[in-house]
């Protein structure tokens, strides 16, 4: 999360990043996992904190459905290789 300000006096405009939100893999192998994660998040830290999910490959029609059901859980966009094929090739 970005919030742009602009300061009259400076006539300087800075882009300051929020502190919060939090980013983890993901994938339907660790469903179980991933869900005791959201749920300990949202009880110890905030509900509303994002948490932005990056797919560990392309198995994730469990972690989706989660996903759409939780307004404050995103899946991380234009990810064109899955963690998981990059090691593969590393």
């Amino acid at each position: 999360m970005y919030q742009i300000i602009y300061d009259y006096s400076t006539k300087i405009w800075s882009i300051m990043m929020t502190p919060q939100g939090i980013y983890t893999l993901a994938n339907d192998v660790v469903y179980d996992q991933f869900i005791a994660l959201l749920n300990s998040i949202e009880r110890n830290v905030s509900p509303d904190i994002p948490i932005c999910v990056i797919p560990y490959d392309d198995r994730l029609e469990k972690v989706k459905r989660e996903i759409d059901s939780r307004s404050n859980v995103t899946l991380f966009g234009n990810f064109s290789i899955s963690l998981g094929a990059l090691a593969a090739i590393i």
